[in-house]
């Protein structure tokens, strides 16, 4: 009973540690083993579908670079409407209202550019460099000398 007592004022590394038999049993093991199943991918991640998609654009896809955008293309014909994954670093563009107003400046460019190329699949945009002076119509102007050439 002295045991239990001054097991409360020792420090940390004494005390006794109890092991949560529900945490190690193996019902609950098995149950995790069913829902990685049904999770897992075709390509062995156990990432959502639009992740994996993401992921595959930058493995395989054609990468073309201008002044200030990076841009990883995958042709797919079977999806249904073209794919656009703007990237702006935090460590650039410190301000959300800025990253997110550069993100719909280059889905809206290159959904714009888009319906002269008819190109249909995955575009991954990464920011590379940022100035205050970026505006809609840079982003537009890069956009399309990046299109030309995929």
């Amino acid at each position: 009973m002295y045991n239990i007592f001054y097991e409360h004022y020792l420090p940390s590394k004494q005390k006794k540690k109890k092991k949560n038999t529900w945490f190690f049993s193996e019902e609950r093991n098995e149950g995790f083993e069913k829902k990685k199943k049904k999770k897992e991918m075709a390509s062995g991640c156990f990432l959502n579908k639009k992740a994996n998609l993401f992921l595959l654009s930058l493995k395989k896809g054609k990468k073309k670079e201008g002044d200030f955008l990076k841009m990883f293309f995958l042709e797919k014909k079977d999806l249904k409407k073209t794919k656009i994954f703007p990237v702006v670093p935090k460590k650039k563009v410190n301000l959300a209202v800025k990253r997110n107003r550069i993100k719909r400046w280059i889905r809206e460019a290159v959904r714009k550019n888009l319906n002269e190329n008819f190109l249909k699949g995955i575009f991954v945009v990464f920011l590379k460099k940022y100035s205050q002076s970026l505006n809609f119509q840079k982003v537009e102007k890069e956009i399309k000398n990046i299109l030309k050439n995929v």
